[in-house]
């Protein structure tokens, strides 16, 4: 799986909005939520974002702006896909 910040850069700043991920994987189609998460002072902040498709079927998800505004140290982001047993889910 890759993941592709949609203006071609390879890394957010701080107080970013607005910023869209492009999916590329082999079961891109199975894709369906990316999760983004971090940790701070023991506690675990996640938010879920849909997976969307473009017009031209390239699959796409929106960041939350909280996830890029809060003032974490590390953010981490999972992809959620489905296979034939239900859900799992593969650290990115």
């Amino acid at each position: 799986m890759k993941l592709t910040i949609k203006d071609g850069r390879d890394h957010f700043y701080t107080f970013d909005t607005n910023r869209i991920l492009l999916l590329a994987a082999t079961d891109e189609d199975m894709i369906n939520q990316v999760e983004f998460s971090t940790e701070e002072n023991g506690e675990t902040v996640s938010w879920t974002s849909d997976v969307l498709t473009q017009d031209n079927g390239i699959k796409y998800v929106q960041v939350p702006n909280e996830f890029l505004n809060g003032d974490y140290t590390r953010l981490v982001c999972y992809y959620v896909a489905l296979d034939s047993n239900g859900e799992y889910t593969r650290q990115k």
